[in-house]
């Protein structure tokens, strides 16, 4: 287990045998991938838009924005789906990728 700040998460690629199957929701997946949501998550399918409007695997992924920044017109993101890990890769800022807004109550 790599708890939060673990610099694995830092890497690029699959990460974390089996983060993707807790944090997703327990319904809404495509091909059996449901997830347990074990840490009130609640990952949905969303899938992604891009940049000329067209929408993409809606069901069975979630592509969700990070705070960092990459490099040029490019920003960190993690994408979800059926497999168990979650992947860390650079996506170009003009995709519409889900984000989680988190606020101090």
């Amino acid at each position: 287990q790599h708890g939060i700040g673990d610099p694995e998460w830092d890497g690029w690629d699959f990460r974390g045998l089996d983060i993707g199957y807790r944090i997703k929701s327990t319904n809404g997946w495509s091909y059996n991938g449901n997830g347990i949501d074990s840490h009130g998550y609640t990952v949905l399918p969303a899938g992604a838009r891009f940049s000329n409007g067209s929408f993409i695997h809606s069901g069975n992924h979630a592509y969700i924005w990070s705070s960092n920044e990459a490099t040029g017109n490019f920003a960190w993101g993690r994408l979800i789906y059926t497999f168990n890990e979650s992947c860390r890769s650079s996506y170009n800022r003009e995709y519409g990728f889900s984000v989680r807004c988190v606020g101090d109550y």
